[in-house]
C-alpha cells in the first residue's frame, strides 16, 4: 500500500508538472499575441499610443512571462494564482484584439481621418483588466512570500515592492 501511496503521489507530481508547462506554455502563446497586436495598434491613434504606454502592459506581460518560467513551486495556491493570471492575460488579449478591429473597420470608412476611433468601451475594459492583472501578480507574489516563509521561517515584508523583488530572488 506504501508502493501504492508512491506511484499515486509520483502520478500527482507529474501531472502537476505537466499541466504547469501546458499553463506556462500558454501564458507564452498569449503574451505573443499581445506583443502583436499592441505593434498592430501602436502608432494610429494618440490617444491609443498614451493608453498603451501608460499602462505598460507589453513590458508587464513580458516580465511576468519570464517570472512564471522562474517559478519551481509546485503548490495548489501558486498553480491557481498563475491560472487567475493566464485568465487576465486572454482578457488583455482579447480587449487589444477588439480595438484592433475597431482600427481595421474604422481605416474602411470614407473620410476616416475626420472621424472619431470609437473604442472607449475596449479601452475602459483593458484598464480594468490591466488592473486586474496588478492585483493578481500581488497575490501570486504573497502566495510565494507565505510558502518561502512557511519552509525557511524568514520574515516576510510585503510592503515594498524592492522587498517583492528580493524574496522573489530567492524563490
Amino acid at each position: 500500500m506504501a508502493t501504492l501511496a508512491g506511484v499515486t503521489l509520483t502520478r500527482g507530481v507529474v501531472s502537476a508538472l505537466i499541466g504547469r508547462q501546458i499553463l506556462t506554455q500558454a501564458i507564452s502563446e498569449a503574451s505573443g499575441s499581445i506583443y502583436t497586436s499592441i505593434s498592430s495598434i501602436f502608432s494610429y491613434n494618440t490617444n491609443l499610443d498614451e493608453l498603451l504606454l501608460q499602462l505598460d502592459i507589453k513590458e508587464r506581460v513580458k516580465n511576468f512571462e519570464s517570472l512564471i518560467n522562474q517559478i519551481r513551486v509546485n503548490n495548489d495556491t501558486v498553480t491557481s494564482c498563475i491560472q487567475g493570471l493566464h485568465e487576465i492575460i486572454i482578457l488583455i488579449r482579447e480587449d487589444l484584439k477588439q480595438i484592433d478591429l475597431k482600427i481595421q473597420k474604422h481605416r474602411e470608412k470614407y473620410f476616416s481621418s475626420w472621424r472619431s476611433l470609437g473604442c472607449t468601451k475596449q479601452k475602459k475594459h483593458l484598464i480594468i483588466h490591466s488592473n486586474l492583472l496588478d492585483k493578481r501578480l500581488d497575490y501570486l507574489i504573497k502566495a510565494l512570500s507565505i510558502l518561502k516563509y512557511n519552509q525557511t521561517g524568514e520574515e516576510i515584508h510585503l510592503n515594498s515592492d524592492q522587498n517583492k523583488c528580493a524574496k522573489l530572488k530567492t524563490l
